[in-house]
């Protein structure tokens, strides 16, 4: 069916219903009987029904410009395509490079909390995750001078995106990726490849684990926060990663036996010295 055909019908059906309404009303200034009332509104009760079934016999249309907009709306089908172009990932990375060396802390921090939402929801996904990988490098692996300047990001990167962060170094790890060379502190610690890996994921959440008993408690903290981001992702993907398991047996355990000390009915992670340690299950 035509474009003019559909609103040949539309404005013939407008003209309908308005005409019957109008003799609707024309007849209510007619009637002298209840018994002629009822009979006018059975009348209006039938003709209201035809129109609410009428539609269910007709053939469904076919919308391919609402069906594009719905999948770029709802599933995130075009999302990719409709922002390459612009150059977006490109345009933040430059961005991102100008802001180590010139931004201050708060301005890394908005950065990083826009970059890590933006890969979470799949925008650009490529080119977002080389940008991800390009500073955690700088923060986790290159030096620890500026570390309290950069750990914040380091952590809004994982608190906000750490599933496709593993998924990147599980499902990169044997694919050809743009190399980024290992920072100085990853060298030699068992980190062979300059790319996404589970090697590199494992050297990110150890540094967060060493960080985390520095004797300056907010940077300690901080650090912290970033290790406890890490320490499930494998669990919830059901995938495993090295250290998880015992640190969820022994979390578990801590968490049952201070449940049972305190007599409370339930507990969460805050009612419980958590160790980061326990990853390496030797204490």
């Amino acid at each position: 069916m035509t474009s003019s055909q559909n609103d040949s019908n539309i404005d013939h059906d407008v003209r309908f219903r308005h005409e019957v309404l109008k003799g609707f009303a024309e007849d209510l200034q007619d009637l002298a009987s209840n018994k002629e009332k009822q009979d006018l509104l059975v009348s209006i009760k039938s003709f209201a029904f035809h129109f609410i079934k009428e539609p269910l016999k007709r053939p469904m249309a076919d919308f391919p410009k609402f069906d594009l907009v719905y999948k770029e709306l709802y599933t995130g089908q075009h999302i990719v395509g409709n922002w390459e172009p612009y150059g977006f990932a490109r345009s933040l990375q430059m961005f991102w490079e100008e802001m180590v060396k010139e931004g201050s802390e708060a301005e890394l921090r908005s950065l990083a909390t826009f970059s890590a939402k933006i890969l979470a929801a799949g925008i650009c996904e490529e080119q977002i995750s080389s940008t991800a990988l390009w500073y955690m490098c700088e923060a986790l692996e290159t030096s620890d001078n500026c570390i309290a300047k950069f750990l914040p990001d380091a952590v809004a990167w994982m608190e906000l995106c750490p599933h496709a962060l593993l998924k990147d170094c599980v499902l990169k790890a044997d694919k050809q990726q743009s190399s980024l060379n290992l920072g100085p502190l990853a060298q030699g610690q068992r980190v062979d490849e300059a790319r996404f890996s589970m090697a590199r994921w494992l050297f990110w959440r150890r540094r967060f684990q060493k960080l985390s008993h520095r004797p300056d408690t907010p940077l300690a903290q901080l650090a912290k926060k970033g290790f406890m981001a890490m320490i499930h992702c494998g669990r919830d993907f059901d995938y495993s990663v090295p250290g998880e398991d015992v640190f969820a047996e022994r979390l578990q355990a801590t968490m049952w036996a201070e449940l049972v000390k305190s007599g409370k009915e339930s507990l969460d992670g805050d009612d419980v010295d958590i160790d980061p340690d326990w990853v390496d299950g030797e204490n």
